[in-house]
Parts: C-alpha cells; sequence; structure tokens
C-alpha cells in the first residue's frame, strides 16, 4: 500500500477500546499519524486547524450522526470509509454517507487495510 496517501487520519470513534485498537491497525499499517475524536463536533473542530488524508467515521458517536463530518470531508474531497456495527442496508440515515465504503465492526488489519485502499482508490 503507498502509505504516504494516508499520512494523517481523522478516526471519529466514541469508544474508546475500538478507538484504540483500530490506532494500532492504522499506524502498524504504515499511518503517520491518527487524531481520534469522540464527537462530531470535535472532529469538525479539528478540520477547521487540519487537514486528514483519510477520516474513518462511526456512525453514531458521544453527540449523535457523523453524517455532517462527511458532509464536511466530502466538500473538501477528503476520503473516508464507515466502521460501523450496522450495515449499510440496516444503518439509518445512511444515504448521508453516500458511497462511503462501509467496513463492519469487528475487523482484521486485512479488511481495514483493504478499506483503505479501496477508499483512497487503490485497489477495486
Amino acid at each position: 500500500m503507498a502509505t504516504n496517501q494516508f499520512r494523517t487520519v481523522l478516526l471519529v470513534e466514541n469508544e474508546a477500546l475500538i478507538a484504540l485498537d483500530l490506532e494500532g491497525m492504522l499506524l502498524s499499517a504504515g499511518a503517520g499519524q491518527v487524531h481520534h475524536a469522540i464527537s462530531s463536533s470535535e472532529a469538525l473542530d479539528w478540520l477547521e486547524r487540519e487537514k486528514a488524508d483519510l477520516a474513518i467515521l462511526d456512525l453514531f458517536v458521544s453527540d449523535g450522526s457523523s453524517a455532517p463530518v462527511a458532509e464536511r470531508l466530502r466538500n473538501v474531497g477528503t476520503p473516508f470509509l464507515i466502521y460501523s456495527g450496522h450495515t449499510h442496508d440496516s444503518a439509518p440515515g445512511a444515504a448521508d454517507f453516500g458511497n462511503a465504503i462501509w467496513l463492519s465492526k469487528p475487523c482484521t488489519q486485512s479488511e481495514l487495510v483493504l478499506a483503505i485502499e479501496r477508499s483512497l482508490g487503490l485497489s477495486l
């Protein structure tokens, strides 16, 4: 994988253990740094000051849906994927996330890497 494609990752996840697990997998896969936000408002504040190369969003975080973060990311052209216990077909508000790649919780590192590659347009 071309790891320079995702040097800075924004991880929007309100479950600490899940976030730590994902962060470890991301760093092991070559991410340079991972910024963790537990809410959409925290993620949006961070995006006012910083730029992510890739974002991973849980559907529902501490302040509700992460759809506002997805919208902001789409507007600035930042690829993102959804990491959720919901499938695309069963998720409330799934349409708010467009054609993002969906990854089911829990996942393996190889599944995460494949989803990242697909989100970045590096594989089919």
